[in-house]
């Protein structure tokens, strides 16, 4: 049996999801061979590198045009970029589907989804990384949904989707979060005193938001503090902190233990990825998010304000006045709770094992 994972680099954390699917499938299915692609490389390495340019300069340099963007479209199920997205993918994606001969497709992005929809193939799932849903994800085709929690399941059902085809596993975060994790680990690498206080910040698999100037007010606040930022791909970002030299201050270049530093944080700073915060709520961490990008952050961000499992700020300024009560207060163990409430642990086993026993029920593909 062969299984078709589908994802997009732009976003990073579309892929990142498609590979802990892949690892997941491992472990639940290990005859079953695997394989994670991404279709703009396939339909073309330039068109691939142009695209995810493109994004990464919008986000950075114009968020709110990509707020704009995604607002408008929020509750449109149909427009005219589906049509851009299926022209652009359905004669590679045949080509795939019919080298490839997957028993099933499960897709993190939202254009292979579209893609496969246009094409008339019903043998896949579509997985929904997010704590929110985008009219873009939905399509008519789509065998399941897997989303990141019970309230999204119920605004599809509230749309017309079928309560039996909404799974709320859970974003599908790397499977070693459903095991044990050495929280000691991290203390024993950078010599951190156990009792010392650990404030871990994420910006994604870019290392995007304003992590640079959270880091130096945080590393001012309190001297014994240790701040632990972790870079993702920003290599910018870690050699100006490295610069900084400042001894409670830890920058870590793109790392794959990102599990061992969450378990060893009293507190995660981070932006409000679908992956990122369902990573540290797997662990029961609370979370801080300052100034999300519009959006799917933004929606994110809300989310676990409303849910009592983040703080929300809007300026890196109210770090000064919120940590320190914060550190002190009976609403960090409220935050813990609420965090360990929401996480998944198992999201990435649930969706595999469920896709790979139901892959084969009464379904035809299409062409």
């Amino acid at each position: 049996m062969k299984i078709l994972l589908l994802a997009e680099r732009f976003g990073h954390g579309h892929l990142k999801a498609a590979y802990n699917l892949q690892k997941a499938f491992g472990e639940v299915a290990p005859n079953v061979e695997v394989k994670v692609l991404t279709m703009l490389n396939l339909i073309g390495p330039k068109i691939e590198k142009i695209a995810s340019d493109l994004y990464l300069k919008i986000l950075t340099h114009t968020p709110e045009i990509w707020g704009y963007v995604y607002e408008q479209g929020h509750d449109k199920e149909k427009d005219r970029l589906r049509l851009v997205v299926a022209f652009l993918y359905k004669k590679k994606l045949k080509e795939v589907i019919r080298k490839f001969k997957p028993a099933g497709i499960i897709v993190t992005h939202a254009f292979p989804a579209v893609a496969l929809d246009y094409l008339g193939y019903r043998n896949y799932a579509t997985v929904i990384t997010d704590y929110d849903y985008h009219a873009f994800w939905l399509t008519q085709n789509s065998r399941f949904y897997y989303v990141a929690a019970e309230e999204i399941k119920e605004k599809l059902v509230g749309k017309g989707y079928s309560r039996d085809k909404i799974y709320a596993f859970g974003p599908p975060i790397d499977p070693v979060f459903a095991g044990e994790i050495d929280a000691n680990a991290v203390r024993e690498r950078y010599q951190i005193r156990e009792g010392t206080k650990i404030i871990l910040m994420m910006g994604g698999g870019l290392g995007l938001g304003p992590l640079a100037e959270a880091a130096k007010t945080l590393t001012d606040i309190n001297k014994e503090w240790v701040v632990i930022v972790l870079c993702g791909h920003n290599q910018k970002l870690y050699r100006d902190l490295k610069v900084l030299g400042r001894r409670n201050l830890i920058p870590v270049p793109f790392t794959a233990e990102v599990p061992e530093y969450l378990a060893a944080a009293d507190i995660v700073i981070t932006k409000p990825g679908g992956l990122s915060t369902a990573e540290a709520l797997a662990l029961g961490k609370p979370l801080i998010i300052i100034n999300p990008l519009p959006g799917q952050e933004q929606r994110n961000a809300e989310f676990l304000q409303k849910k009592g499992a983040a703080l929300y700020l809007s300026d890196v300024l109210e770090l000064n006045k919120v940590l320190p009560e914060l550190f002190f207060s009976q609403n960090l163990l409220s935050l813990r709770q609420k965090a360990a409430k929401l996480g998944r642990r198992d999201a990435s086993i649930n969706i595999s094992k469920h896709f790979f026993q139901n892959i084969g029920d009464n379904i035809s593909g299409g062409d």
